[in-house]
Formats: structure tokens, C-alpha cells, sequence
């Protein structure tokens, strides 16, 4: 007895003198999304983990020098497909992708100072391929592996693993919101509308899943709705149609839900709308939803951008614009006065000019009644920025604006413009240059049509003085058809469309070109001038510069003297 109790004590005494255990340890946060995150089912989405190196003991000195992470790579259930890495996957500043599959993904510090000292954190991100089933399923990294050194060669000292790490889990969803949108009562999308009347709330859903999904709902049932302060009661909403109905999806479709909502007058601010989810039952849902956010003031406020043209929708570089803002009084009593705001200019590789305000028309005296309105008119001198494009996109403008009203003040939303595009007609001529005294000289003028949507019916263009038209031109055209077209008229210098089918439409081109029995004697630089008149009568002049230059000076015409013989074989 005595001997066990002294070896009983000699074991409790050595245990007091044994230090604490070292430990090589790390913890994983998925930081984005935020476990459990929302994934939609066969999209691409990137995960980000924040690692801390947490060793203790004699092991506090070492850096974590390799992070690995690894998925499942499978998957159970029907036509289930595995949420697999994607080759994107990148690594962090002064680490390296060190080896790569669709389940596995490892990063290497270049050097001791990248590596993750005891205390310190470091976020690494992988791309992954998220994979489908016929219902939510949630998933997790299978481990993710720490590898430590102790010494600046990077020596690999030990590992830790931490399998299926808590916190680092995300949702794959059944269905995807693709549009979450408010229109007028007619469908058309819209961010502003006017108190007191009726929207549309349009909740676009796709089945993403790989089976039909039947009852689809929104979750809350009826879209929440978010008011700024003083906006007043949120409008009344509900349910109006499901396309189709009822609103079942097969995998891949797509569908909406339509909630007709009624302000009142008195409602004045903005207005969002959100669901938790679409879903039908608690394990098939989608990530959350917001609208874009719905202007509503008692005054209703429209901007019209107008070309100077018959056709109203043309407009060219350097014409001048007018921009006309009508305010509508939709508070339910009268308005003592309205006040526009100053336009805001917008737009691509386009200037917009000074303002100049024009006479202001209303639809009666102030007080102006419940349902008047006031027109408010600027014009506004318009130019391209640079040459313009030969092809693409063509260069635009547009303004922003507001008005507030008294009593109140009651201040509307502010609300964009149409887009107006610049027009023009293209011109290159051939040849670019020409020399002094030379003879039976042709030009031929190419044209491209990219003005106003009416078709281009002549091309009239005035030889400068110096220039000698002999008399002699042509013309081939792309016309209504399509099809090459060398059956334009000529008298003089000025080209016709014979018939409506033989003219230019939009974006095609012609050639026209004539013969100058003689150049000038003169070096200079000579302006061709062309005019151009579509189908509606809209004419537009262009200019194009030829220099003319000495024989034998500058480039033009110039050669090395050489001895030349006929070869005769």
C-alpha cells in the first residue's frame, strides 16, 4: 500500500511540473458571403476565407507558409451535379497558386516575411462552380489545411487540418430573382411616377434546379415595402398575375409575378420593395430580393429632348436642341407657384451648350389647379467630342432634372430625359491629296448614311473654284435592297435617287465620283462641299478638304529618277 501511494504522489508531482502542450493551430472564416451564404445553383460565385494562425507554445514562432482547401467533389440525388473550383481561382499578393483541381486549390508565400505569423490573418478567396440539385442543399469546404514553418528557408515544420470547418458553409438556391422592377400601369419600367396613382411591381424568377418546380410564391407573400421619412402610408399592393399560371417552372424557365400597388395623393418621397425569397416550400427558395428605388411626389415631372428638324429626332453636330419640362400639379389642391430646377447635361462624346430659356406656357393662370401643368423650354447648341465614329455607337446627350411647387414646398423626383443620338454622314474621299495641273483627275466621294432614320435620296456636291469638272461621273449605291445599285441620276455635280427603293437607308453607303479634266494651278488646301437630302426634305451640308499640292513636293507623286526599259518576251 505504501508503495502505491508513493508512486500516486511522484505521478501527481510530475504532472505539476510537465509545461503546457505546444499547439500548431489556425481558424477559417468564410467572410463572403457570410456563412451560411446564398450561392445560386450553376453560377460562378467567389468565397472568401479569413485564415489566423493561432500556434501556441514552442510552436508560436512558425508561419503558415501553404493554405490548402478542398471540396467534396460529389454530390446525392437526381441529376445532381458537384460544386467544383474554377481555374480563376486566384491566389493573394506575394502568394502563388501552387497546384490546382476542381476539388483542391493550395497557395504558397513567396517568402518568410508573406508568411501568416502567430496572431495575424490573411483572407484568401477561390472561385468555385456551384452545382445543382432538385432542392437547396447546403454544403461545406471537406478541409482546409494549414502548413507551418519555422524558418525563413521554408521548411515545412508540421500541418494542421480542420475537416468540414464550422463556419464556412453556403446555401445552393433552387431559384434565381433576375428582375425586380416597378413600371407604369401599361409595363413599362419606371422610377418615378406621380402621387396618387396606380404601378407595377414585376418579380421576374428562373428555375435554376434541375427539376420542375410547382406553386412558386414570393415569402413575404406581398413584397415588403421600405418608405423614406415623411412619406406617408406605403401603397396598397397585391397580387395580380403569375405568367404562367399557376406558377409552376420547368428547369431552366423563367416567369414573372405582377403586384398592382395605388399610391395616394398625399404620399410624397421614395419607396423600395424586398421579399426574404421566392420559394415553394422552405427547402426550394432563392436568395433575397430588392427593387430599384420608386420616386413618388404629387408633382409629376417629364423631360422631351427635340432635334431642330421637321423630323424631330434628328439631330447634327452644332444644331441646337431644345429641351422642354413639363410639370403636371397632381397634389389635389393649387399650386401658387412651381420652380424648375437647372438641367443637369449627360451623355457620351457629346457637349451640350449654354442654356437659353424660352417663353414659359401653362395651362392656365396661378393658382394652378389640381391637374394643371406648365411647360418650361431651353435650347442648347449641341457638338460632337472628337470625329465621328464611321461605325458603332453613335455619339448621345440627355439631361436630368427636377421642380419644386408652393405651398410645401414640394420638391418632384428627379427624372432623366429621352436619349438623343447625334447624327452625321460619313465622308471620305479618294484620292486624300492631288497635284497642281494634273488632268483627268477622278474623286470619288464615299458616303455613309448615319444621320436620321428617313432614306438618302441626293447627294449634291460643289466643286471648288480651281477644280474643272469635265462632266463625267458615276455613282454606286447599297440601296433599300440591299443590293449594289449604279441607277442614280446625275445632272451636273448633283446625284438622285430615281424611285424610294434606289435610296440609301441607314448604315448603308454609296460612292459618287467625278472627273476634273483639270486641278488647280494654285497649291492650297480646296473644300469640297456636299449636301445631303433625305426622303422628309431634311438637307445637311458636309464639308471635305483636299490639299493640293506641287508636283514632286512633299510626298505626292514623288520618285527616285531611274532608268525603265520595256521588256518584250
Amino acid at each position: 500500500m505504501k508503495r502505491w501511494s508513493f508512486l500516486a504522489l511522484f505521478v501527481a508531482l510530475s504532472a505539476v511540473s510537465i509545461p503546457a502542450h505546444a499547439a500548431r493551430s489556425f481558424t477559417i472564416a468564410q467572410t463572403a458571403p457570410a456563412a451560411p451564404g446564398e450561392v445560386d445553383m450553376g453560377t460562378t460565385q467567389t468565397l472568401t476565407y479569413t485564415i489566423t494562425n493561432t500556434a501556441t507554445g514552442t510552436n508560436a514562432g512558425e508561419r503558415i507558409y501553404i493554405m490548402r482547401f478542398r471540396l467534396s467533389g460529389s454530390c446525392t440525388g437526381t441529376g445532381c451535379t458537384a460544386t467544383l473550383f474554377s481555374t480563376t481561382s486566384a491566389a493573394p499578393a506575394n502568394w502563388t497558386r501552387t497546384a490546382f483541381s476542381t476539388t483542391s486549390v493550395t497557395y504558397t508565400a513567396a517568402t518568410w516575411a508573406d508568411a501568416i505569423p502567430s496572431g495575424s490573418s490573411l483572407s484568401f478567396s477561390v472561385v468555385v462552380t456551384a452545382g445543382k440539385s432538385t432542392q437547396d442543399r447546403t454544403e461545406t469546404l471537406r478541409d482546409a489545411r494549414a502548413t507551418f514553418t519555422a524558418n525563413t528557408n521554408l521548411t515545412k515544420a508540421g500541418t494542421s487540418t480542420i475537416s468540414a470547418p464550422a463556419g464556412t458553409s453556403w446555401i445552393l438556391q433552387s431559384l434565381q430573382i433576375t428582375g425586380f422592377q416597378t413600371t407604369d400601369t401599361s409595363g413599362v419600367a419606371t422610377s418615378a411616377i406621380a402621387a396618387g396613382i396606380s404601378f407595377r411591381i414585376v418579380i421576374t424568377v428562373k428555375n435554376i434546379s434541375v427539376a420542375t418546380l410547382n406553386g412558386i410564391v414570393a415569402n413575404p407573400v406581398t413584397p415588403a415595402a421600405a418608405t423614406s421619412p415623411g412619406f406617408g402610408a406605403s401603397p396598397s399592393c397585391s397580387l395580380t398575375s403569375t405568367s404562367p399560371s399557376p406558377f409552376n417552372l420547368a428547369a431552366a424557365a423563367s416567369g414573372t409575378m405582377t403586384y398592382t400597388c395605388t399610391t395616394l395623393a398625399s404620399n410624397t418621397g421614395t419607396v423600395t420593395y424586398s421579399v426574404t425569397d421566392v420559394r415553394t416550400g422552405a427547402s426550394v427558395t432563392s436568395r433575397s430580393g430588392t427593387s430599384n428605388v420608386l420616386s413618388v411626389s404629387p408633382l409629376s415631372v417629364g423631360i422631351a429632348v427635340t432635334g431642330p428638324y421637321a423630323d424631330t429626332a434628328c439631330h447634327f453636330s452644332g444644331d441646337t436642341a431644345t429641351f422642354v419640362m413639363t410639370v403636371t400639379n397632381n397634389t389635389g389642391a393649387n399650386l401658387m407657384s412651381i420652380t424648375p430646377s437647372a438641367l443637369t447635361r449627360a451623355g457620351t462624346n457629346t457637349t451640350i451648350g449654354a442654356f437659353t430659356a424660352q417663353p414659359t406656357s401653362c395651362s392656365g393662370a396661378f393658382p394652378l389647379p389640381n391637374g394643371g401643368w406648365c411647360k418650361y423650354t431651353w435650347t442648347a447648341p449641341v457638338t460632337i467630342i472628337g470625329s465621328y465614329p464611321s461605325s458603332g455607337a453613335k455619339p448621345t446627350f440627355n439631361v436630368t432634372g427636377s421642380a419644386s411647387a408652393n405651398p410645401g414646398p414640394i420638391t418632384s423626383p428627379t427624372v432623366p430625359s429621352n436619349t438623343q443620338d447625334v447624327d452625321d454622314f460619313v465622308v471620305t474621299t479618294a484620292p486624300t491629296t492631288t497635284n497642281t495641273n494634273s488632268t483627268n483627275q477622278e474623286f470619288t466621294f464615299s458616303v455613309t448614311h448615319r444621320a436620321c432614320s428617313s432614306n438618302l435620296n441626293t447627294v449634291a456636291i460643289t466643286v471648288p473654284a480651281g477644280f474643272v469638272y469635265g462632266g463625267d461621273g458615276y455613282s454606286l449605291v447599297t440601296d433599300t435592297t440591299g443590293n449594289p445599285n449604279q441607277g442614280w441620276g446625275q445632272a451636273a455635280t448633283t446625284f438622285s435617287a430615281p424611285a424610294p427603293a434606289d435610296r440609301i437607308p441607314f448604315g448603308n453607303s454609296g460612292d459618287f465620283s467625278l472627273v476634273m479634266s483639270s486641278t488647280p494651278s494654285t497649291a492650297s488646301t480646296y473644300t469640297f462641299t456636299l449636301v445631303f437630302t433625305d426622303a422628309n426634305g431634311v438637307a445637311r451640308t458636309s464639308t471635305v478638304d483636299v490639299p493640293v499640292a506641287t508636283f514632286g513636293s512633299g510626298t505626292i507623286n514623288s520618285s527616285t529618277p531611274e532608268t525603265w526599259r520595256e521588256v518584250f518576251q
